[in-house]
């Protein structure tokens, strides 16, 4: 079973500032 992977937009002053890519292992 694959791991579901969550992404984080992250904006700082209404400007995005990049993407944080988060595994969650079960």
């Amino acid at each position: 079973m694959a791991n579901p992977v969550v992404f984080f937009d992250i904006e700082i002053g209404g400007q995005p500032a990049g993407r944080i890519e988060m595994t969650l292992r079960a």
